[in-house]
């Protein structure tokens, strides 16, 4: 069986999105590793953070990784306005706005045209664990796993101002001044007062931000981003439930881990672990590192600490299948 990662492109006609209008053909990209098993228990949806694309996450999958393709059937879609689906820079005058259910639906339809019917595993860092708390809710029957990590389920009024600032500095400064609003939200102070950017092998300060930030950024279109933006803002579950977050939270019947970053300032660990009250069968793990919100992976003790939380909540299946993570 190959294990080589294979990218693909579901075309949705007549696409109704959640807060009105319909895209004519919605084109979602995605990426797969692995294969699905006969019997159809091995899918693994992985969703992609904040101005990322399905490749962003080939780092967290591979072979003796927890999410290794020759076990895993592992589905990684874009979101919708990430300039790989459908998105506001491939010309359309009037891109209507998205939300997070929106990029939920498509992902649902193109599971439906993979084959898979049950998803052992939801996982996503930040913008993804929004994505992947909105499949825990809106369809609790198809998820047997789930893991947030640094991103809740509900945008806190905190939550929204940030991201409103990083949209308003977007619009007034560009893709620069954008990139290092989030070198300074997204970093810890401790951070820099430990002079911990160089386990990282950054040179200076000033290389960490250009490097991480101002380069990664550079490639992007303002108007995908502000898309992107968007959707964040008015991620809520609780819409399903007249604006209940306890009772869209008790929905979920997925074994649950949810999984802030200890010095994350963005989604802070607090706010997650008030949303892990909420959920009936659930566990808090926390991701120590200086690295804020920029801890998913960042250097190899983040890397080690996210695939050992992985390696737990998959365990009891690689076990039984001879496969567990040392």
């Amino acid at each position: 069986m190959s294990t080589r990662p294979r990218n693909g492109v579901l075309d949705i006609d007549d696409f109704e999105l959640e807060l009105g209008g319909t895209l004519r053909v919605a084109r979602l990209a995605y990426r797969v590793h692995g294969a699905l098993s006969p019997r159809r228990d091995n899918a693994v949806l992985f969703p992609h953070m904040y101005s990322g694309t399905p490749a962003s996450l080939d780092q967290w999958i591979g072979r003796g990784r927890p999410l290794d393709p020759e076990r895993w059937f592992v589905v990684c879609p874009g979101q919708l306005g990430n300039g790989e689906s459908s998105s506001p820079s491939h010309g359309r005058r009037h891109f209507p706005p998205l939300t997070i259910g929106d990029d939920v639906e498509a992902q649902r339809r193109l599971l439906d045209r993979l084959g898979v019917e049950r998803v052992e595993l939801a996982l996503g860092f930040s913008m993804g664990a929004q994505q992947a708390w909105e499949w825990g809710v809106r369809f609790p029957d198809s998820v047997r796993r789930l893991a947030a990590f640094a991103g809740t389920a509900r945008t806190t009024p905190y939550g929204a101002l940030m991201v409103e600032s990083a949209a308003d500095a977007l619009e007034a400064g560009g893709l620069e001044a954008h990139a290092r609003y989030w070198a300074a939200v997204g970093l810890s102070a401790d951070l820099f007062r430990h002079g911990a950017w160089r386990e990282a092998g950054y040179a200076s300060v000033d290389q960490l931000v250009e490097r991480l930030f101002v380069d990664d950024l550079a490639g992007h279109d303002p108007r995908n981003l502000h898309c992107q933006l968007g959707k964040w803002r008015l991620a809520d579950v609780s819409r399903h439930t007249e604006g209940d977050l306890g009772a869209a939270l008790g929905r979920i019947s997925a074994r649950t881990f949810v999984v802030p970053f200890s010095h994350d300032s963005v989604f802070p660990a607090d706010d997650c672990e008030a949303e892990q009250r909420l959920v009936p069968d659930s566990e808090l793990r926390v991701v120590e590192s200086f690295w804020g919100h920029y801890a998913w992976g960042m250097t190899e003790a983040e890397t080690r600490q996210v695939d050992r939380i992985l390696a737990e909540l998959l365990g009891a299946e690689q076990a039984v299948q001879g496969r567990l993570v040392r």
